[in-house]
């Protein structure tokens, strides 16, 4: 951890003497923080803390940087935004788990997850926890969720299979065949998804 901590204290300095305003970062897409000036600076610094934040807590990090963050108050937002960036590799985390044991049980779940969760719901799938190793529904429907909501997000975007495949493995860790199986799904069951999208959307029209 000390070798990553002098990896990452150069940027922090940098940083600092940016012109970035912080203060909307924490409500801004990755997007908008790759236009920042010094943007290639944070970005790397949000990229250490991510690769930090995937294998030790918050509170080690807190504890690590505990003299950084008092010292520059906008760290701490930095760190949480990228704590909140791992929502979905959180999710996932029962996945990876499953993919050491058994990997073929991993490309059983997604499956399953799209016919009875991305394309139509089936609240039965849940009571299937024990069968994927999870400790109970909720993990479940953690990483139900996830799923459905990168599919959509893929999906919306237009995203290219090999675009899909990178960003899917950088959120759920899981190896690239897995990966290719799930943009494989996407790519089979794109127009049902996209036509879900489009019915969604004129719902919350019809609400307004």
């Amino acid at each position: 951890m000390e070798d990553l901590k002098n990896k990452i204290l150069p940027v922090i300095y940098s940083l600092d003497k940016s012109s970035i305003d912080f203060k909307k970062l924490k409500d801004s897409s990755f997007e908008e923080i790759a236009r920042e000036p010094d943007s290639e600076l944070l970005i790397s610094l949000m990229e250490y803390y991510r690769n930090f934040l995937k294998n030790y807590s918050m509170e080690d990090c807190r504890r690590l940087f505990e003299d950084e963050i008092n010292e520059f108050e906008w760290l701490k937002d930095i760190i949480e935004y990228v704590n909140t960036s791992l929502t979905y590799y959180n999710a996932f985390k029962c996945l990876r788990e499953l993919e050491k044991e058994n990997s073929e049980t991993v490309y059983s779940f997604i499956q399953r997850a799209f016919d009875n969760y991305v394309l139509r719901v089936n609240k039965e799938l849940l009571t299937f926890y024990p069968q994927y190793g999870m400790k109970d529904s909720d993990e479940m429907m953690d990483a139900l969720r996830a799923l459905d909501i990168l599919a959509d997000f893929y999906v919306s975007n237009c995203f290219s299979r090999e675009v899909i495949i990178k960003d899917f493995q950088k959120e759920s860790g899981l190896n690239e065949k897995i990966c290719c199986f799930y943009a494989e799904l996407l790519d089979k069951n794109y127009m049902e998804i996209k036509l879900n999208l489009i019915y969604n959307k004129l719902e919350e029209l019809e609400k307004q």
